[in-house]
Formats: structure tokens, C-alpha cells, sequence
């Protein structure tokens, strides 16, 4: 979980500078949880995210392709799969240490 992906994605809800839908915003607050803070990795598949976020997969797939053109996340091949970029702002910080 990346508390920097987290943060940006609540901006993002609830500052409306975008519409999301329902299952846009849950799908991406679950791209925010499988976000890896270390490596800026965050490679989920729809049926994780769809387990995560209550939604079908078919819903799940909707909502990403709808995330990447909104919000300009860019998803590369990753193997078999897919990864996704998250355009994080610099201005958001990851969590300070303890």
C-alpha cells in the first residue's frame, strides 16, 4: 500500500476536478492500495481489484480503461499482464518516517 498513491487518489475523489463514477473511484482507490510506494510498481489484475473493490470484473475493466484516459494513467505490458503508471503530482509526499 503506498500512502503517496492513496493520498493522490483521495485529492483526485474529492477534490472533483474529474467525474468519477462509483466503480471508477473504487477501482481506483484500489489501484492506490496495490501501488508498491518502494518501486512505483502497482501491477493488479481486474480479478484482484474486482475482489477488493466489491465490483464484477467486466466492471472493473470498464472503470480502468475509463481511469486511464480521465486521469492519464498509463497501463504497459508486463508479462503476461498488465502494469499501470499513476501520475502522481510531486507535491504529494510520501508518509514521513517514523
Amino acid at each position: 500500500m503506498s500512502f503517496r498513491a492513496t493520498t493522490w487518489a483521495i485529492e483526485v475523489c474529492e477534490q472533483n476536478k474529474v467525474h468519477l463514477t462509483g466503480p471508477e473511484a473504487a477501482t481506483l482507490y484500489g489501484l492506490a492500495w496495490c501501488h508498491n510506494h518502494m518501486t512505483g510498481q502497482c501491477n493488479p489484475g481486474p480479478e484482484t481489484l474486482a475482489k477488493r473493490c466489491k465490483l464484477g470484473i467486466s466492471t472493473v475493466r470498464k472503470a480502468l480503461a475509463s481511469l486511464c484516459r480521465k486521469l492519464g494513467i498509463d497501463r504497459v505490458s508486463w508479462g503476461r499482464s498488465w502494469a499501470y503508471r499513476l501520475p502522481i503530482p510531486d507535491h504529494i509526499r510520501p508518509a514521513p518516517a517514523d
